[in-house]
């Protein structure tokens, strides 16, 4: 089963909030740091970290099937067959 991707409401509402901080003013700075080209970045990092994120579980959900498919499929045959050999030769033995 697939694991559950994120996104962010907050970061939604933060995008929109720039959006509307822009059309004031494209350079607007509120001082201490807050300016639209530092609300982006960290609008961006946040966005960059989901995606990160959200492509790692797509390759464990990946690897997670491959690991079910090989247990199901032909390690799970041949540990039958090893299983189902093994005792046949015990089996032909004597005293066994």
């Amino acid at each position: 089963m697939a694991r559950r991707k994120r996104n962010s409401n907050v970061l939604e509402r933060v995008s929109r909030r720039m959006e509307s901080a822009k059309s004031i003013d494209p350079e607007l700075d509120l001082g201490n740091n807050l300016t639209i080209a530092v609300f982006a970045a960290l609008i961006n990092d946040l966005q960059l970290k989901l995606a990160v994120y959200n492509t790692a579980l797509s390759s464990i959900d990946k690897l997670a099937d491959d690991v079910k498919n090989a247990r199901e499929g032909s390690a799970g045959d041949g540990r039958a067959n090893a299983v189902g050999g093994g005792r046949t030769v015990w089996q032909d033995e004597p005293g066994v």
